[in-house]
């Protein structure tokens, strides 16, 4: 369930995933096999989830380093996972605690690459409702919107003959992107830019808010996401996760270029991320350019920062079920 790229989708709609495995990826030419990769990159975002939760306390101590990261002659070594019908498998931590799991499959001809956050709306505060996806827009940002830049991470991606995308949901935010096996170079550094070096102003926010404002007006209308968040308001009554991925009319027009610098250097770090690598490639290679792309980067806060969450917990915390406060706001 959730909001895809810099389009609606219904809610509860099938992963875009399986819009590429009917055909749509322009370099498989295999269908099967692209089906097949799609069920290993569900299996291997639980694996990565899992793991990075496991470094939850590391991360802390990380994040409190006061100096830069040591560059790495060679990447951290790689640790098999194994795991039936796929002997490719393994996984490293890099030094910022960041999880990376490689899957090299010889013969696939192309390559998928994930970069994923631990962020979605259920970490939003209330009144900024769709924030989570509004940060995403920016990020993904394809510069065809009237007014809008173009993403220069976004463009190379597309000029090594990639497919790229991002979706929001209530849990997580990912970024990913499927290119030929010999455009993968060029496709990972463009997406590790695209999510490590993001450069947005007040007047991408205005741009991209206008275009989130269009798809919740069309999304106001989709019966089956109106049936969802009916029930997701009964079962979670002034929660976060009662609220629509996109946001609310009024919502969507109280944040601003603070709120979402705040959010991007709260949750979008290495150690509330994952890294993943499937398909025609060389796993060494893989994890020598994870590691060249995103084993410096450190985030532009911390995780588990009292000052970043105030505004929310103050919100959850007067609006938790049962107690006095204002419930989700209805405003489009």
């Amino acid at each position: 369930m959730g909001t895809l790229g810099c389009r609606t989708i219904p809610s509860f709609r099938v992963d875009p995933r399986v819009q590429i495995a009917e055909g749509r990826s322009r370099h498989s030419g295999d269908a099967t096999l692209v089906i097949a990769t799609r069920r290993i990159v569900a299996a291997l975002r639980r694996l990565v989830l899992a793991a990075t939760a496991a470094l939850a306390a590391t991360a802390a101590l990380a994040a409190t380093a006061a100096i830069a990261l040591p560059a790495l002659a060679d990447p951290p070594a790689l640790t098999p996972i194994v795991e039936r019908g796929s002997h490719g498998l393994a996984s490293m931590t890099l030094p910022n605690v960041l999880v990376a799991v490689i899957d090299s499959r010889p013969g696939r001809r192309t390559v998928y690459c994930e970069i994923g956050f631990r962020v979605g709306s259920r970490n939003e505060p209330l009144e900024l409702a769709g924030l989570s996806h509004l940060l995403e827009h920016l990020l993904f940002k394809e510069g065809e919107a009237p007014g809008s830049r173009k993403n220069p991470a976004f463009s190379r991606i597309r000029a090594a003959g990639g497919e790229v995308n991002a979706t929001t949901s209530f849990e997580i935010t990912n970024y990913y992107c499927d290119v030929h096996a010999d455009a993968f170079e060029e496709g990972w550094r463009g997406l590790a830019n695209l999510v490590t070096a993001a450069g947005f102003d007040e007047k991408d926010v205005e741009v991209e808010r206008e275009v989130v404002l269009q798809e919740a007006a069309l999304d106001k209308n989709n019966p089956l996401s109106i049936a969802a968040y009916s029930i997701l308001d009964r079962l979670f009554p002034g929660d976060p996760l009662s609220q629509p991925v996109i946001g609310f009319k009024k919502t969507l027009r109280r944040i601003r270029l603070a709120d979402v610098e705040r959010y991007y250097g709260r949750y979008y770090r290495p150690d509330n991320a994952w890294a993943l690598v499937v398909g025609d490639v060389d796993a060494r290679r893989a994890a020598s350019l994870i590691a060249e792309t995103l084993e410096g980067w450190r985030g532009a806060g911390t995780a588990g920062s009292e000052s970043a969450s105030a505004g929310s917990s103050a919100n959850r915390s007067a609006s938790a079920p049962g107690q006095a406060g204002s419930g989700p706001e209805r405003g489009i």
